[in-house]
């Protein structure tokens, strides 16, 4: 008889923070490049990654120095 899996929300919702993240900064960088039409939209790839960046950069730097506010990052989440 097969074992019924139980299911964790909790573990779905924790693998989708990631992405989340990545859709949220692509987002930003997007509308970057509408709000200054002086940058390309095939830069935003680029802006993303420099904002991936940022945002880990933050997320190291407050757990170093235990400052809550930056160890959400950017995203928040």
């Amino acid at each position: 008889m097969a074992k019924k899996v139980d299911f964790k929300w909790a573990v779905l919702l924790e693998s989708l923070k990631e992405p989340l993240r990545i859709a949220l900064l692509a987002l930003i960088a997007w509308i970057l490049t509408v709000i200054v039409p002086q940058i390309d939209v095939k830069w935003v790839p680029v802006i993303t990654l420099a904002l991936k960046w940022v945002d880990e950069w933050l997320h190291e730097w407050g757990k170093v120095t235990k400052n809550d506010t930056l160890i959400t990052g950017i995203t928040r989440f």
